[in-house]
């Protein structure tokens, strides 16, 4: 079932990115910002990180809350997650 949600989740990302494809970089950049911002708020979990490849390169790359909340650690792109 938690893998099945992720799926999801990473899908219905997938698809809110095709329509901000023709937007200028800046705009795509914002609003994926804001995606991940909210969606981090509203599902109430500590962090996420994300990122956007166009022809094997990231176009975008995000992070939103706390990899170590202990600790106070900002979550970067490159933060390294376990999935159960």
């Amino acid at each position: 079932m938690f893998r099945s949600k992720i799926k999801l989740h990473l899908l219905l990302f997938l698809i809110t990115s095709i329509f901000v494809i023709n937007l200028p970089a800046q705009d795509i950049n914002n609003k994926l910002d804001r995606y991940i911002f909210d969606y981090q708020k509203n599902k109430n979990i500590p962090s996420i990180s994300a990122g956007l490849l166009q022809n094997d390169n990231f176009i975008w790359r995000g992070a939103e809350g706390f990899s170590d909340i202990e600790n106070s650690v900002y979550a970067s792109p490159r933060t390294i997650y376990r999935i159960a």
